[in-house]
């Protein structure tokens, strides 16, 4: 007579998304997961490791109103890096050859200290004149899971997060929501501001939140080194 498997209970954890200060309930990885990562990293595609990154978070978090498509990038990597964290180990080991004398160094990084690190000079919010102002939200993580995103141009990913991100725009008493306009619309929208804007635009894009973590040491020609750490990749060897 043959009985079912028993089931494996998964332990939950909270953790916090970062851009919401908003606790949220998290089961770690399991088998499947571990498998959706290893066929995206075998693929080598940017957009095929986000997209998993994104299905295996969402997997994890247990709370049905999160959309991690949704969030930011930092959010979803800092959600991944947790989780993955309660279900491998908490000190994640990463080896970097010094560019200098060429030697490879070995670190223990402690997850539980990992952050997500806020521009302080840099504001999502935008004064054209008197009358009118508007306001960027982050990318969000849906737009790294497509191929055709990476196959732009600078000048075309420039566009496309424009299209994405422009949140509102307010003119007097009126407030406009970009979610409510067409890309071509919010590209002339943004067409004809003042040229400064341009430069502050991509200050804005280039200077996003981000995961942070240094890492210091003396290589073996006695100088002082320094590596910064900003990415879910640079954490953990998949």
């Amino acid at each position: 007579r043959f009985t079912m498997l028993p089931k494996i209970k998964a332990p939950i954890y909270d953790v916090e998304i970062p851009s919401k200060k908003k606790m949220v309930k998290v089961r770690p990885f399991e088998v499947k997961e571990e498998r959706i990562l290893l066929m995206a990293r075998q693929g080598g595609e940017a957009a095929d490791f986000f997209s998993a990154m994104s299905q295996i978070t969402q997997n994890c978090v247990l709370d049905e109103s999160v959309d991690i498509l949704k969030l930011p990038l930092f959010d979803v990597e800092y959600l991944f890096a947790k989780i993955r964290a309660v279900s491998v180990s908490d000190i994640s080991k990463v080896q970097y050859q010094d560019q200098e004398d060429g030697k490879t160094y070995s670190f223990d990084i402690d997850l539980n200290k990992l952050e997500v690190k806020f521009p302080d000079d840099v504001s999502p919010k935008f004064k054209v004149n008197q009358d009118i102002s508007f306001t960027l939200k982050y990318p969000p993580m849906s737009i790294y899971t497509t191929k055709e995103f990476f196959d732009l141009d600078e000048e075309g990913m420039f566009n496309k997060l424009l299209a994405v991100c422009l949140d509102k725009v307010f003119a007097g008493d009126v407030v406009h929501d970009a979610a409510e306009y067409k890309p071509e619309e919010i590209v002339e929208f943004i067409d004809q501001l003042p040229a400064k804007f341009y430069v502050e635009i991509r200050k804005f894009f280039t200077n996003l939140p981000s995961l942070y973590n240094e890492l210091t040491y003396t290589n073996a020609n006695g100088k002082e080194q320094k590596i910064v750490q900003r990415t879910v990749e640079d954490f953990f060897t998949f």
